[in-house]
């Protein structure tokens, strides 16, 4: 989250990024990107044809690993923002928060409510 809300601030709050920062967040970056990569493989049983339940664990890592980007730039985008609106009073900044919260809540629950459906002949009970 910090990288991104670096450069994040850069972009829109103007704010500078000195060279020991830039090669540190880089570096910060290529060891996350190691280990997420890392355990990825690590999950494979060796050579041969990938099970179906390998299929399954490996698309399951990997949405979660999207899932962790997406908050840590949607925490990253609300903490420079509130540091933008620092001259509005926390009640405004909050009210926003939420309701920019429940959108986003009300679509993907919308969007894993017809997933359910279109699957409803797939599910076991």
């Amino acid at each position: 989250m910090p990288f991104i809300a670096a450069m994040l601030a850069f972009i829109w709050l103007g704010e500078a990024i000195t060279l020991y920062e830039l090669v540190a967040m880089c570096c910060c970056f290529g060891g996350i990107a190691i280990v997420a990569v890392g355990n990825e493989s690590a999950s494979q049983d060796g050579p041969g044809p990938i099970t179906q339940e390998q299929d399954s664990a490996s698309s399951a890592y990997q949405f979660g690993l999207l899932m962790a980007v997406i908050a840590a730039a949607m925490f990253a985008l609300g903490a420079v923002s509130t540091r933008r609106l620092k001259t509005l009073d926390v009640s405004v900044i909050q009210f926003h928060y939420s309701l920019i919260t429940t959108a986003v809540t009300g679509a993907w629950l919308a969007l894993t409510f017809c997933s359910m459906e279109a699957n409803a002949d797939k599910v076991p009970f």
